[in-house]
């Protein structure tokens, strides 16, 4: 087959340079907090949650993806312009500092910035509303999936991370509803939504917040397979998986993966206090970059995968190296024969799994349930026992063991007296 490089378009100078301008300003830009936004909280995995917030994973973005996340923020001023047109009263910005609403609960680990507050919506015009908008892909032939399924769904069902961003700014701005606005980037199809604010979401999202700040080690996964669709994509699944080579896979040494290092929830306080109890002082968002010579790494830190996956991985591995499974007879090599260890235990974890299941199955079906009469061939019959809950023929032995006598009489639905009689009770 012959070179098709020369087919491939490339991006030309100009383009490159372009995304490289993005990437510089957003590594130009001052040092984060670190804290917990909104917009992470809504998350539905407590463990991405806890690695996120101490910062275990790096994610970078190329610069036309920063491009992208620019454009989003960019439609925020139109649709903020377009509300005001229709004779809504929008504040975008906080009147004290000239910025951006900023809300913060725990001590300032946890921050949600609204796009705005409105007032006047078409629906409600004398109540108050979180204003969130957002953006989302899709050309003019193909359907978005993420805007069609919002449209048939609604914003709780098909974006549960927006739903928890909404009732965090409403829980802290003290608020009943928001405004949900997203456009489809294609059509400039619109979308809108009144959220209302549910105290009990609430609650849950910031209770799992502080369990998340407080602990030192890695919550449970929200699911039990590292081939669920819910960890496809995630950015933390080779940390939390155990699928790399390293046994500590962390992108670099923070403060925030150190035994001394500690997250202070103080009352009152919104600038996410961290403190290093080897050294005895606070620690600033530098100090948290860049470790001292005493870091002690957490414990949770360590990659500790599934036991049982890991097994399946060595012995997937040596599978890939020309094993022949239960046909190969492994010379002198230690590994290889460990792999074939682990599998025979995998297999037989497995079968046991299975017998204790079809036990279980097998109990449910046998329980009996109170007397119940059944119709068979359009007339009403009863059964001198008991029926299980599959409705089969079961009859129920004494109290030493023998099988009670008993057989099917005709009676009517009224008839249990009758049949009391009929068993000589």
């Amino acid at each position: 087959m012959g070179n098709l490089e020369r087919f491939i378009p490339e991006e030309s100078e100009t383009v490159k340079r372009i995304y490289a301008f993005h990437e510089a300003m957003e590594n130009g830009k001052p040092l984060r907090k670190g804290r917990m936004g909104a917009s992470v909280m809504g998350k539905p995995c407590e463990r991405f949650l806890w690695y996120y917030f101490r910062k275990l994973f790096v994610k970078t973005f190329s610069g036309r993806m920063l491009r992208l996340f620019e454009t989003g923020h960019l439609e925020e001023p139109r649709m903020i312009r377009e509300l005001r047109g229709i004779g809504c009263t929008v504040h975008d910005k906080d009147e004290s500092t000239g910025g951006q609403f900023e809300f913060t609960a725990l001590g300032g680990h946890v921050v949600a910035y609204p796009d705005a507050v409105v007032l006047g919506v078409p629906e409600a015009p004398k109540t108050w509303h979180i204003g969130e908008f957002k953006t989302m892909g899709g050309t003019e032939t193909q359907k978005s999936k993420d805007f069609e399924k919002v449209q048939k769904e609604g914003v709780k069902v098909a974006k549960p991370e927006h739903h928890g961003q909404m009732q965090i700014c409403m829980g802290l701005g003290k608020l009943t509803r928001a405004i949900y606005l997203t456009k489809k980037k294609a059509t400039d199809e619109l979308y809108s939504e009144r959220i209302k604010y549910d105290p009990v979401d609430f609650k849950r999202i910031m209770d799992r917040a502080e369990r998340v700040i407080r602990s030192s080690h890695p919550a449970e996964r929200c699911a039990t397979r590292p081939d669920s669709f819910s960890c496809k994509f995630c950015d933390a699944f080779e940390l939390c998986w155990g699928t790399g080579m390293s046994a500590v896979p962390l992108p670099r040494k923070t403060c925030r993966s150190c035994c001394h290092a500690t997250p202070q929830i103080d009352e009152g306080e919104t600038w996410a206090r961290w403190s290093c109890e080897k050294h005895g002082r606070d620690l600033s968002p530098e100090d948290q970059r860049n470790a001292c010579t005493d870091h002690l790494l957490l414990p949770g830190h360590v990659r500790r995968g599934d036991r049982r996956w890991r097994q399946l991985d060595r012995v997937h591995e040596s599978r890939r190296q020309g094993c022949m499974g239960s046909r190969c007879r492994p010379g002198g090599d230690v590994e290889h024969r460990r792999a074939h260890a682990d599998a025979r235990t995998a297999r037989r974890r497995e079968g046991r799994r299975g017998r204790q299941g079809n036990l279980r199955r097998e109990r449910s079906r046998s329980r009996t349930v109170p007397h119940r009469t059944v119709l068979a061939a359009g007339v009403l019959f009863a059964m001198g026992g008991r029926t299980n809950r599959r409705g089969v023929d079961r009859r129920v032995s004494s109290s030493k063991g023998r099988p009670r006598a008993g057989r099917w009489r005709r009676v009517d639905a009224l008839g249990r007296d009758r049949q009391r009689r009929a068993r000589g009770r």
